[in-house]
């Protein structure tokens, strides 16, 4: 990725390259609209790239294209994902490959890649070629909810007021790209489990680790769940989930249109205590109810929740 994009921190982005990456998503968006499932033929091939942060870049760039087509955003915007998406990790241009290539990074090496964001939106603050909201995804793009993100590590209340609702969906694709991309010594994560992993990182009342806001959980999952989970919801009828209301239930039935938002027969109440009679609710009435954890049985067939660890440092 280095040389793809900048020749050093310090030098800002050429023209000609600028304008490539308008046309290529231009393609990306267009190819969309005519196919929905298509586009992720390039995906596949992608993988098969040398470079493990252009192919990232790459892939960020086509999911959140495709991503911001199937929401109906404007083509200016659209557009400026795609741009954003392709060069929002140009910053890692100054950053050994020693570190990048690490597996497991300490303390101090953490804080020099998370400098990334910084570098990066200093290599194209003052380039006319780039629109503001495409500064801004280099800059802001590694933000969580629950102030856990970086560079200035915002609260759930800054999060969603300084966080434009586009760079947090960018946070999303990074966040999906990053879990299903191979890592040193073991496999990515399917598409299903990522997006599985992904809601349990969504923001409820209970919760004190989270990282996404819901309705923007939600939005990513409308608009691309059964595309690259190839037509198959992510839940099914049986998982066991717990709603924010800190209920526990079992899904009863999707709603395909709502997938957040699924019958559910509870079986806990938000105190853990065990109804003698369940009852079934169904989501989509209530709105602003949703599933915010879904467990998996582990290797002793007990419930459990995959946690987030060091997620922000790949």
């Amino acid at each position: 990725m280095r040389d793809t994009f900048t020749k050093s921190p310090g030098e800002s982005i050429s023209r000609g390259t600028i304008d490539k990456s308008r046309t290529l998503v231009d393609k990306i968006t267009t190819e969309t609209g005519k196919n929905d499932d298509g586009i992720f033929e390039v995906v596949t091939k992608l993988k098969d790239m040398d470079d493990f942060y252009y192919n990232h870049s790459m892939n960020v760039a086509i999911i959140a294209s495709i991503l911001g087509a199937k929401l109906d955003f404007k083509p200016e915007l659209k557009s400026a994902m795609g741009v954003g998406g392709l060069i929002h990790d140009i910053g890692f241009s100054s950053i050994s490959k020693d570190i990048l290539n690490k597996a497991q990074l300490d303390d101090d090496e953490f804080d020099i890649v998370k400098n990334h964001t910084h570098v990066g939106y200093k290599c194209v603050e003052k380039n006319p070629r780039l629109h503001d909201i495409e500064k801004r995804i280099l800059l802001l793009h590694h933000e969580r909810a629950d102030g856990e993100g970086y560079p200035f590590g915002f609260d759930l209340d800054h999060y969603q007021s300084s966080v434009p609702r586009e760079i947090r969906l960018i946070g999303l694709v990074d966040t999906f790209i990053s879990l299903t991309a191979p890592k040193p010594g073991e496999n990515g994560m399917t598409p299903k489990e990522a997006i599985r992993f992904m809601v349990n990182m969504i923001y409820t009342p209970y919760k004190t680790s989270y990282a996404f806001l819901p309705g923007d959980v939600r939005d990513f999952i409308r608009a691309l769940g059964f595309i690259i989970n190839k037509g198959e919801f992510f839940m099914t009828p049986g998982d066991l989930v717990r709603i924010n209301t800190g209920e526990i239930g079992i899904i009863e039935e999707m709603n395909r249109l709502y997938p957040l938002n699924p019958k559910v027969k509870v079986i806990k109440n938000s105190k853990m205590e065990t109804l003698k009679r369940p009852i079934t609710i169904d989501l989509l009435k209530s709105y602003k109810d949703y599933v915010s954890n879904i467990y998996d049985r582990n290797s002793t067939g007990k419930f459990a929740v995959n946690k987030q660890s060091t997620l922000n440092k790949t």
